[in-house]
């Protein structure tokens, strides 16, 4: 079974823009604790902590809250991410690019 490929010549039914992402103000944690990451497959999916976080701070003025994927675990600390806010928070770790 073969995809069609869209027509060149035909607008978008539907513009989609992604917002970009925003990182919620969170207090900065100790780094001699070593980060977990994982990735994040539960039988019933839950709510990206950072967008839920980020929600409240603005006053639900914010993008609306994504899946989470990834699960960044460091000392007791257990944080569930989708795949934007998993993205920033491996960069401020220092660590590779998600693929």
């Amino acid at each position: 079974m073969t995809r069609r490929q869209p027509d060149p010549m035909q607008d978008a039914l539907f513009g989609v823009e992604t917002p970009p992402i925003q990182v919620p103000k969170r207090i900065p944690t100790s780094k001699r604790t070593p980060v977990v990451w994982s990735k994040y497959r539960p039988k019933h999916p839950v709510k990206c902590d950072d967008c839920m976080l980020l929600l409240v701070q603005c006053k639900g003025k914010a993008p609306a809250s994504r899946q989470a994927k990834f699960r960044r675990k460091q000392g007791v600390s257990d944080l569930l991410l989708c795949y934007a806010h998993a993205q920033a928070r491996r960069e401020e770790d220092g660590m590779e690019a998600l693929s």
